[in-house]
Formats: C-alpha cells, structure tokens, sequence
C-alpha cells in the first residue's frame, strides 16, 4: 500500500476550456462582481470613472475596487501581495478577468479614493516600503550622521514651539494625524475607529475615523448618523461609560435619541475644600419636588445662586446650619459650609440614571454588540493595525475593513444563494 499520489508534472492533463468552470456558484467572488455592479462609480466620484478622451486608458476603477474588497475578506491588504494574487489566485483571475495591474495602480487607487470608499460603505498610502539592509559605516557616514542629529534636534525644537504656540498636547513624527491613545491598558499611537452597531444582526451601521484620544465628543454625531441612515424618528443609544459626557447627553435627548451610558464613579472632592475621610457630593440626596439636597447628617442644602462651573452653567446649593453640625470637619474645611452643585439640566442624568438601572441586562449586553464586529476585524480578517498614514487615507482603509465585515456577515445569515436572489431585486436589508 502506499501514498495517495499526485499527478506527474510532465504529464499532459485537460484542464477545463473556460475559466468560470473553476468558480463554484457559491463562491464568494460572484457577490463581489454582482456588489460593485450595482455601484455608479461616476456618481460616487471614484478617480478614472469617467473615461478621458485623450491619454492612456486607465485601468477600470471597479475592477481595482473588486479586488481591494476581495483583499481584505481574505487577509490580503498590500498592494505588493494583491499584485501577486492577480497572477496566482484562480478567483481573483476571475474577479478581474485576468487584468494584472502592478502594485503601484493598486497602491494609488486606494489613496487616491479614500472619500469615495467611504461611500461604498454606506449603499491600504503605503505599505510597500522597500527592506532596510544595514551595513557598518564609514567615517564620511558618521560625520553625515552627526549632521542629521543636529538637524534633527533643530526640527524638535521647532516642533516643541509649535506645540507651545497651538496648545496642542502631542505630535507624531511618522503620522502627524495621529494621536498617543490607551489602548488594551497601554499607550500607542492610534487612531479612534467609531462604529454604530444594530442589536440583531451586528451588523455596523456606520463608522468614522477621528483622533480624538477619547469618546466623550463622539456620542451625539456617531447617534445622529445612525438615526439618518436607519431613518427611523428616535433610536435607543448603547453605549460604554467612555461616551459619558452630559453635553453630548442632552443633544442625544434633545434630537430624540435615548442614551444608556453607565454614569463613572464620581471622582473624590478636592483635598483643599473636603477631608479625606469626608463625603462625597453623591452621599447627598437630592429631593426633586422641593429642589433640596439632603446632607449625610440630615441637614437640608437649599438652592442659593446660579454660577458657571467648567463652562456650564450651574445650581449652588448650601445650609446656613453647617457651622453647628456635628459632622463639619468630615465633611468640609470652608468656613461658610459645604457648597454642592448641580448642573442646570442635571434632571436629564437622573433620567438615564433611572433607565440604565431599569436595564441591566439590555446595557450589559452592549458590551457584546461591541466586541463581536472588532474581534472578527482584528482576529478573523488579520486587521488589528494599520497600514496607511494620515486621517483621510486610513479613513478609506478603515472603509474597505467595513464593507468586508458586513459582506461576510450578510453572507453568513442569508447564505450565498439567497444574497444573491436578494441582491437582484434590490431587498438585502429586508431580508435580514
């Protein structure tokens, strides 16, 4: 008994006379043809949509759209590799019916269409560097090192000024867009992927790219353009305790759409006004049919002036009758009693306060929602990091990241067959 054998390589065999014979029906490559076909490259404003009448003829700008998505369903994001794929990779031969653009054309369409891709979502500039090899220098090298430091700390100080003149906080050397975040409980520099996430199916809604190094800003927008694109007149908004920031709060409330954010633990009072083992302003009860907070010791703190507090406008509340309280030096060092303050809208905190602790569960289960879609994209699909610098550009990578999640994930609960039957007749959605 032996082996299972392959065929002899010098032997002639019949292969089958038509490329398409090798493509199942199921395959996934004929949604992505039937996908980019529905598209108006023209109207989405993809560079070389419209053919010149003079010059070269470009390459399609769908064909080069087809194999990017193609790329990033199967962990394939460098041109250089894509490059490869259009001479090996039997489905990508007919994808693009075997057209071979050179990494370059490849490179440049997705850098150059980084606002269009964002389109394509809602209906990589560089990562061929050449290898570095290192050698020993000479000593005309280290004397033209030298001189590169001196200039190089010449650009530093330039960049502290400019950091002192704007107020800006941070720069990046390689990518000024970018920012120095806390991620997985250490720092990198990032970029901040915001998605919108729907509870049935997982499916994401809509993204954005920003630098900002936190998500309090974030709530009302990412809210806002979900409500748009699902077009419904209010939304209940899910989000993680990163989001708590009572302007962004009340524009949610104010434009319909419902938030339930996890309030953080309040912060301790200032060491200066309040001892250590004192209380904090949470410990006071607030009764909101008499408009008064009520002290850990009984005494009642009466609304005395509005005054602006952190840019907001706030409620002031104090006891004449601190002074004589038994429990003054746990609670205050002020001489005139302890001062508690209150925003001016602070009745729609107490709301959310109310909601998230009627709804546990639901609010508990965001943390699902979230996790699923970014640990298929940095898991299954390989794209835990980036490849292109500056916001616009990763803005467009991040697009093709997206449009690969939601197709493998439509394929997933409808299966290749129906897709494609609902795909034909224009009702996706409404299938799922």
């Amino acid at each position: 008994m032996d082996h299972v054998q392959g065929f002899d390589r010098n032997q002639e065999i019949l292969f089958p006379a038509k490329i398409d014979d090798y493509i199942e029906e199921e395959n996934l490559v004929r949604f992505i043809e039937a996908f980019v076909a529905l598209l108006d490259l023209t109207l989405l404003r993809f560079v070389n949509a419209e053919i010149k009448t003079t010059g070269r003829p470009p390459y399609n700008p769908a064909d080069l759209l087809k194999l990017y998505i193609y790329g990033y369903m199967n962990t394939i994001r460098s041109s250089r590799k894509l490059e490869k794929e259009t001479h090996r990779n039997i489905e990508v031969m007919w994808l693009l019916k075997k057209l071979t653009p050179d990494h370059k054309t490849i490179a440049d369409f997705r850098k150059n269409n980084a606002g269009s891709i964002k389109k394509v979502f809602k209906e990589l500039d560089e990562n061929d560097k050449n290898e570095l090899f290192v050698k020993q220098p000479d000593a005309k090298e280290v004397k033209e090192k030298i001189k590169q430091l001196e200039e190089r700390k010449s650009e530093y100080q330039d960049l502290l000024k400019k950091l002192e003149d704007t107020g800006e906080k941070q720069v990046s050397l390689t990518d000024p867009d970018s920012r120095m975040m806390m991620t997985n409980q250490k720092f990198d520099v990032c970029y901040n992927v915001q998605t919108t996430i729907d509870d049935k199916n997982n499916l994401i809604v809509d993204y954005d790219v920003t630098n900002d190094v936190n998500d309090q800003k974030q709530l009302n927008e990412m809210a806002r353009k979900a409500k748009e694109v699902l077009g419904v007149e209010s939304l209940n908004v899910f989000t993680d305790k990163g989001y708590y920031h009572p302007d962004e709060i009340k524009k949610c409330v104010d434009n319909n759409m419902i938030p339930y954010i996890p309030e953080p633990k309040p912060r301790q009072p200032k060491e200066e006004s309040v001892p250590k083992a004192g209380f904090c302003d949470s410990d006071f009860k607030y009764d909101a049919s008499r408009d008064i907070y009520t002290c850990p010791g009984g005494r009642e703190l009466t609304f005395n002036v509005m005054s602006e507090k952190n840019n907001k406008m706030m409620k002031k509340y104090r006891s004449d009758s601190c002074s004589s309280c038994e429990s003054k030096s746990r609670c205050t060092r002020k001489n005139n009693g302890r001062v508690i303050f209150r925003w001016e809208h602070e009745e729609i905190l107490d709301d959310m306060r109310k909601r998230v602790k009627e709804n546990k569960d639901v609010v508990k289960k965001r943390n699902c929602m979230c996790e699923h879609p970014f640990g298929t994209i940095k898991r299954g699909f390989n794209q835990g990091y980036l490849l292109l610098k500056g916001l616009r550009k990763v803005g467009g990578e991040m697009g093709f990241t997206m449009i690969a999640y939601n197709m493998r994930r439509v394929i997933n609960i409808l299966g290749m067959t129906k897709l494609m039957e609902s795909l034909n007749t224009g009702k996706v959605l409404s299938q799922i």
